[in-house]
């Protein structure tokens, strides 16, 4: 366990300085929250790229490469900040004993599942068979082990998958020296953490109350919490929530300075720092590559603006050398085999089958759900003024993954029972915060009741 925690350490120091080398200041909660998320893909690009370069993996080696490219990364930093004065933000600095019950509530359900995902070896199916078995394999061979990915007696692994959570398990791996599934789930509650303070933080900073900042947040803690733990969905609801809500914070920044006429205004968070975070999405899993793309559409879909579009490059960088690798090894997915586009016509036919599976699957959380749609019905013009970004990118997601579903040669009921619930989860966050945003709205344009001691009516 002391193994694993250091490399939690080690991971969050190079991630603060990725951080600080994005020259913004940001409260206390985001910077963290943000440093864990980026480090700990730091350091399984390290091994990825010592893979590449046909270097076998040691520690001493890993964590060379990650101590220059964390030099760097200060180095950046520091010349920034010497010729850019940042104004940090004062939000966060108003605390109350509610909100602190709240925030202690939160972290109280985030230890608990630390106990939950550390009980015992790993035994999530897909676990087994796919992501931990990958992890494994790569540990064996010290590297993207090629000829595993490439043998047909493991064609169920997915070798198509992007490798980002495989060799997270490698980094922790490497600082025990032995395969030990079961200290490698204290990797999800960083990850529930994390987008958690960047979801605390930024709704305190917007809406200027930290005590309902504190309670929506505890209220999403739940859904932050993954329960498929050993998989991907852990990180990639994480890396997916932080880099589109980053993403509207960062247009939102954009508008901001430009009605204040102040280029780069101090303190401006900058859409290429927010895609970072999608492109490691689209690093863990394929439906990360969905989202950045949905993003994308978004972004033109709200900004018309096609230049700022393209500042999403840094997502594209990250996520381009898998998918080289991938057309160079001809890993394929198996949407893509066969002939996809007969298969989603001739289930189209039948979306009855598609539509009792969803309703099936959505029901245990239907109060959630039915909460954000009362939200949205409640707040209707501000959703599509104001909230178009988001919602667009949770309705493109969601066709995206219909699509897919009608795609499979698995049966369209088979997939739906076993996938659905999952892919929900994926934008059950971003749902939450925005119905959160917008009921907080409501309640702000509400009118005040005369303020007698003034002799006028109290401002909106």
């Amino acid at each position: 366990m002391i193994e694993t925690l250091l490399s939690i350490a080690v991971a969050f120091v190079a991630g603060c300085a990725a951080v600080f080398g994005s020259g913004v200041r940001r409260p206390l909660l985001r910077a963290m929250g943000e440093a864990w998320l980026l480090g700990i893909a730091l350091c399984a690009g390290s091994l990825f790229a010592l893979a590449l370069a046909g270097i076998a993996w040691s520690l001493a080696r890993a964590l060379i490469v990650v101590a220059v490219v964390t030099a760097v990364l200060m180095i950046v930093g520091l010349r920034r900040r010497a010729t850019e004065e940042n104004a940090a933000s004062d939000a966060g600095d108003r605390r109350s004993w509610v909100s602190a019950i709240f925030d202690l509530l939160t972290a109280a359900t985030i230890a608990g599942y630390a106990l939950l995902a550390t009980a015992g070896p790993l035994a999530e199916i897909d676990f087994v068979a796919m992501w931990g078995l990958k992890a494994r394999a790569f540990w064996i061979a010290r590297g993207l082990d090629w000829s595993f990915l490439e043998s047909p007696w493991y064609n169920w692994i997915h070798a198509d998958y992007p490798p980002l959570l495989p060799l997270t398990f490698d980094w922790t791996t490497l600082f025990q020296g032995q395969w030990d599934d079961r200290w490698l789930g204290a990797l999800y509650p960083c990850f529930a953490l994390a987008v958690l303070l960047i979801i605390r933080s930024l709704l305190e900073e917007e809406l200027g109350s930290p005590v309902y900042a504190a309670a929506v947040t505890l209220a999403l803690a739940p859904a932050a919490a993954s329960p498929w733990i050993g998989i991907a969905e852990g990180p990639l609801l994480a890396y997916g929530t932080a880099g589109v809500l980053l993403l509207r914070r960062a247009l939102r920044d954009q508008i901001a300075d430009r009605r204040s006429q102040i280029a780069g205004s101090t303190g401006a968070l900058s859409i290429e720092y927010a895609s970072l975070f999608l492109g490691c999405a689209a690093a863990t899993k394929n439906e990360g590559m969905a989202l950045l793309l949905a993003a994308a559409l978004a972004m033109l879909v709200s900004t018309r603006n096609r230049a700022a579009v393209w500042r999403l490059w840094p997502a594209v960088a990250i996520a381009a050398p898998w998918l080289l690798v991938r057309a160079v090894f001809s890993f394929s997915t198996d949407l893509a085999r066969g002939q996809p586009w007969l298969r989603v016509i001739e289930n189209a036919r039948h979306l009855s089958v598609l539509m009792h599976g969803i309703a099936a699957q959505t029901s245990g959380h239907y109060l959630f759900w039915i909460g954000v749609i009362a939200a949205l019905v409640l707040s209707f013009r501000r959703a599509v003024h104001e909230e178009r970004l988001v919602l667009v990118t949770v309705g493109l997601l969601l066709l995206f993954d219909v699509i897919a579903s009608l795609s499979t040669a698995q049966g369209v009921a088979w997939l739906v029972r076993w996938s659905w619930e999952r892919l929900l989860a994926q934008v059950a966050l971003m749902a939450g915060f925005t119905a959160a945003v917008l009921i907080d709205g409501v309640r702000a344009s509400r009118p005040q009741p005369p303020d007698v001691s003034s002799g006028g009516l109290a401002p909106r």
